[in-house]
């Protein structure tokens, strides 16, 4: 082989590598510049209640309606006791009235700065967590049972207390509770 053959196919490798590089790099570009833009802009964060469609929303107010902190960036504990307590308060309300639907029914709601929860929403979901319709009446008496709780502990940042928006899940089986999460 002579040197001027050698010199073309290094050549053409090169082109080549540079060219898949370039490639890879713009196809990385639009990715994070513009595949996964919303096309609305976003006006309020992830897991905002909207006060006007929350359940149970007339008889409670938040201390701050426009800096309410994420569920994940409160403290450990919601209770101000423990989640046992919490537990044994559901198994005392809950009536089993020979129910059989499975799956999870959570609400998501908001403990304001007195520690006062509210501004319900309600999702079910079945055991393979797919949208799936509920006996109103489990959901309903869940929901009496979520609201009548009366111990929850508000969010503190910097030794001030805030609303904090949480949640809970019920994880059902034939009509019982089974779990209380999380």
């Amino acid at each position: 082989m002579t040197r001027k053959r050698i010199f073309k196919i290094f050549l053409y490798v090169v082109l080549g590598v540079t060219a898949i590089l370039f490639a890879l790099y713009g196809y990385t570009y639009y990715l994070f510049t513009y595949a996964y833009t919303p096309e609305k802009p976003v006006t309020a964060v992830a897991g905002y209640i909207q006060p006007e469609t929350a359940i149970r929303h007339t008889t409670f107010t938040a201390c701050n309606w426009k800096a309410i902190s994420s569920y994940y960036s409160n403290e450990a504990s919601k209770y101000k006791q423990d989640k046992n307590h919490f537990k044994m308060f559901v198994k005392q309300h809950y009536n089993n009235n020979n129910y059989t639907d499975s799956g999870y029914v959570t609400f998501r709601f908001i403990i304001n700065c007195k520690g006062l929860a509210g501004a319900y929403q309600v999702y079910k979901n079945s055991l393979n967590l797919r949208p799936q319709p509920f006996n109103e009446a489990i959901v309903n008496q869940l929901l009496q049972i979520t609201s009548s709780y009366n111990k929850w502990r508000p969010s503190y940042k910097n030794q001030t207390a805030h609303d904090a928006y949480t949640h809970l899940t019920y994880k059902i089986e034939n009509g019982q509770i089974t779990n209380i999460m999380p």
